[in-house]
């Protein structure tokens, strides 16, 4: 092999690696400044649930639920697509009317079954009552 060969393989491996080196920068600059932004906080102030997923490719969603705010049940859930990506606001879901329900809910925990339908009526539910070895238990509840 002539040095001129020799000289002509060691230019075109040099113009090679200058190529290489410019494809990991662009690799780099394209893939790695990602820099998402962070978490949604509560948007209506401390939530009553607070529910997180992390999926195994970037994707990630935060629901916040009220129970009873300002009288309403309130979820709003945020995405994130991937793991480049800012959350995003998905969904806002408003209902009324649940306020009174979920007081009682809260009213009934530790209350056995009786004193639980006892409240129940109460409050302007009907309640069927099945009585089974001298136990009580509730059937269907309506408001």
């Amino acid at each position: 092999m002539t040095q001129d060969k020799i000289k002509e393989i060691l230019d075109m491996l040099n113009t090679l690696n200058e190529y290489f080196l410019i494809f990991l920068l662009l690799s780099f600059i394209v893939v790695g400044c990602c820099n998402p932004g962070g978490e949604p906080s509560a948007p209506y102030g401390t939530a009553d649930d607070v529910s997180r997923y992390d999926g195994s490719d970037g994707y990630k969603s935060i629901d916040y639920t009220y129970y009873c705010k300002n009288g309403k049940y309130i979820s709003v859930s945020y995405v994130r697509k991937d793991a480049c990506s800012d959350y995003g606001k998905y969904s806002e879901y408003t209902s009324s009317g649940i306020c009174g329900y979920n007081k009682l809910t809260q009213q009934m925990h530790g209350m056995n079954a009786k004193a639980q339908i006892q409240l129940l009526k109460k409050n302007g539910f009907k309640v069927d009552t099945l009585y089974y070895n001298g136990s009580v238990s509730s059937g269907i509840v309506e408001p």
